[in-house]
This record gives structure tokens, C-alpha cells and sequence, in this order.
């Protein structure tokens, strides 16, 4: 009983993974059908038609028009809209465990945020700290080849030791 939760469990943790969607500029369809579920993950179609309908009901696919269709979709969980290729690709995607000493022990919070919720929320949250922990990244920028990026994120990105 249990080994067969364990495997139920993986394989909609899988799942998750499988239909999150992607950039459009990938090309990938971010559409599915209740047989490539059974088709990917070995089970029945009943199962993998129940494993559709939890991920219908979490927002991670909606029912397309087209007839047995279902597209992956990510939705801001602060105000509702579907994300767009740009947030697609910022990934504003949070989980964090609380850990003892909070008042929050032992509970998980996690979100998706498209990009406007997650600047309203650093907004709100900056005027709390007495020195903002935001710094600017440093740019590569190569006039020949027209390209800029990101050399760093972090300060000890460039710290070889």
C-alpha cells in the first residue's frame, strides 16, 4: 500500500516537471492528451486520466477548446492572470520550508509569481531592511558581437578561492 503511494507521489511529482511550461520561443506545443500521460508514465488510462484532472484543478493545464486537449499553464498565484513568455522565462517560482524559531514552524510556502506581482512584493518588502540588499549585477557587455550578460549574481561568483 504504501510502496504504491510512494510510486503515485513520483510520478505526479514527474508530471509536474513534464507539463510546466515553457517559452513559446522553444517551440514546444505545451499541449497533451489523456493517452500521452499513460503512454509517458505506464499507467491506465483511468489513472492518468484522474492524474489530468488534479493538474487541471491546481492550474498546472487547462481543457483547450480542441476536443480531449489539455495545455500547460502557469498562474500568478497573487493575481490570477496566466503568465506571459516573459514570465515564463524569469521563473518568479518560490518554495521555502520554515524551519524551528519561527512562528511559521514546519510549514511550507510557495508561489508563482509573473513579473509585476514579484516586483509589488519586493516593493513592500525593501522599505523593511535599514540597508537595501538589492546591488546591481555586473554586465559583460561585447561591442563586437552586439551581446551583453550577466558575469554575476552573486558577490562571490567572483571569488576563485
Amino acid at each position: 500500500m504504501i510502496e504504491e503511494r510512494i510510486k503515485k507521489w513520483k510520478i505526479y511529482k514527474e508530471a509536474v516537471d513534464w507539463v510546466s511550461p515553457v517559452p513559446s520561443w522553444f517551440e514546444v506545443d505545451n499541449k497533451y492528451r489523456v493517452n500521452d500521460f499513460v503512454n509517458k508514465f505506464q499507467i491506465t488510462l483511468e489513472e492518468a486520466q484522474r492524474l489530468v484532472d488534479r493538474l487541471v484543478e491546481e492550474k498546472k493545464l487547462e481543457k483547450t477548446d480542441e476536443d480531449g486537449v489539455y495545455k500547460s499553464v502557469l498562474i500568478c498565484d497573487m493575481c490570477g492572470n496566466h503568465f506571459d513568455d516573459w514570465d515564463l522565462q524569469e521563473n518568479h517560482k518560490y518554495k521555502f520550508s520554515f524551519g524551528f524559531g519561527s512562528r511559521h514552524d514546519l510549514e511550507i510556502i510557495k508561489w508563482n509569481l509573473c513579473a509585476a506581482c514579484f516586483d509589488k512584493v519586493i516593493d513592500t518588502i525593501l522599505p523593511l531592511f535599514p540597508k537595501s540588499p538589492i546591488s546591481q549585477a555586473d554586465l559583460y557587455n561585447d561591442v563586437s558581437k552586439h551581446e551583453s550578460f550577466i558575469m554575476s549574481a552573486y558577490e562571490h561568483d567572483n571569488d576563485p578561492f
